[in-house]
């Protein structure tokens, strides 16, 4: 079957597939919203929306694709019961048809009684027109009607900031390609800080979308950006969860507990990704080769500090002839130190002290683990505990009479 046959085959019987990626918001219990991606036929050529949508621009088959796009989205957006934004992403390339019928959309979102308000028209970069005032008469309409717009992958092609100078949109995304790494590279942590002062400006909410490591994600959170979007949380589904990514709670309670908790509110807490107990010592090798600033990691079971990994401990089991071959197979676990100094985060200072000074290894007590209600938060340093404890005023202010708890690793 020729490929235009198939594609105009799929389009007619609304062989399409939707599915939600979810969108998160720190400081929020539920999630902000929900990007709808369209698949092809499983087993088709078309299964691709890259290859689909490159197919349908060919044979002139867009706009009768985009509005399949919609109708499915929205029906299925509603048949789930989700809630939040429902972001739909619109080629505008589109508008530069003079056949593509208007009022479709609203009359598929009336269908299923959701409102303009609920809806985010998405354009893509990917997909320039050189003619700003139909794009800019076809954002009128949709913003007369209520929609909001959102400007994606900002930064993938030369025309970004043009586009969102001329459309002044509600949203912006900024490109993988710089969330890439982030944390890594400068150049595009400044560039991401750039992105959001000028979103902050014009009232443009930036979103970061294609995360996929908690070090992005911290890095993200240090410049400000607040709305999350990528695999570290979610994968695209049928069927997205609507309970808020762990990751986002877990920033959220830390967060908080920062706002209630003195000893919290100073430089004490180190937010140091902690390691699985289960993984690989190997994998825990390569972390610390990629990571050449940390001396200690910790390690994590369910949520819970279990124990700590000390860099030239890891480094002096793979020094020895046969030290790969014995142990980069093995879990962590049987490699990590088994008793770190676990204090909860409420505990006064002057008593982290005392525990932390009452072990007989000198180096494990160079960090000790902070917990809240035995679920773990971040490290602490005793070079760090030290310099707060001789600031004036806080050993009386963080002195009581009661005990740190503390949780057995």
């Amino acid at each position: 079957m020729a490929l235009y046959e198939h594609l105009e085959e799929i389009i007619v019987s609304e062989q399409l597939t939707s599915l939600f990626q979810p969108i998160y918001a720190t400081n929020s219990s539920e999630v902000y919203g929900y990007e709808a991606l369209i698949r092809g036929p499983y087993d088709s050529p078309l299964h691709n929306p890259e290859a689909l949508f490159d197919a349908a621009i060919e044979y002139n088959l867009l706009s009768e694709l985009e509005l399949i796009c919609r109708k499915k989205s929205i029906a299925r957006f509603v048949e789930l019961g989700l809630k939040g934004l429902l972001f739909i992403n619109v080629n505008p390339m589109v508008f530069l048809q003079s056949d593509h019928p208007q009022g479709k959309t609203l009359s598929y979102l009336t269908e299923h009684k959701l409102k303009p308000e609920q809806v985010v028209i998405e354009l893509s970069e990917k997909y320039p027109i050189d003619d700003p005032d139909i794009l800019q008469k076809a954002l009128i309409y949709y913003r007369d009607l209520g929609f909001k717009i959102a400007v994606d992958d900002l930064g993938s092609g030369y025309a970004g900031l043009k586009l969102w100078s001329e459309v002044k949109p509600d949203f912006v995304k900024i490109d993988r390609y710089f969330i890439d790494q982030c944390d890594k590279d400068p150049i595009k942590s400044e560039f991401i800080k750039s992105i959001f002062n000028l979103g902050q400006r014009i009232n443009a909410k930036v979103i970061a979308e294609g995360i996929e490591t908690e070090e992005e994600f911290w890095l993200l959170d240090e410049l400000g950006i607040s709305i999350y979007q990528g695999f570290l949380f979610a994968r695209p589904m049928l069927s997205p969860s609507a309970t808020v990514s762990a990751v986002i709670q877990n920033r959220d309670r830390l967060a908080n507990l920062a706002l209630n908790n003195e000893s919290l509110l100073s430089p004490l807490l180190q937010i140091i990704i902690p390691v699985n107990f289960d993984q690989t010592t190997k994998t825990v090798l390569d972390y610390l080769h990629q990571h050449p600033e940390l001396d200690s990691i910790p390690v994590v079971k369910e949520d819970k500090p279990v124990g700590m990994i000390l860099r030239e401990h890891i480094l002096a089991l793979f020094s020895t002839p046969y030290g790969k071959t014995l142990h980069e197979n093995k879990p962590i676990h049987e490699n990590m130190i088994d008793s770190p100094v676990i204090v909860e985060a409420k505990t006064p200072l002057d008593e982290v002290a005392q525990w932390v000074t009452c072990g007989d290894d000198e180096k494990l007590l160079w960090h000790f683990i902070i917990a809240d209600k035995g679920r773990y938060l971040g490290i602490g340093s005793v070079r760090d505990l030290l310099r707060q404890l001789i600031q004036p005023n806080t050993r009386s202010a963080n002195s009581v009479t009661r005990l740190p708890t503390i949780f057995a690793a």
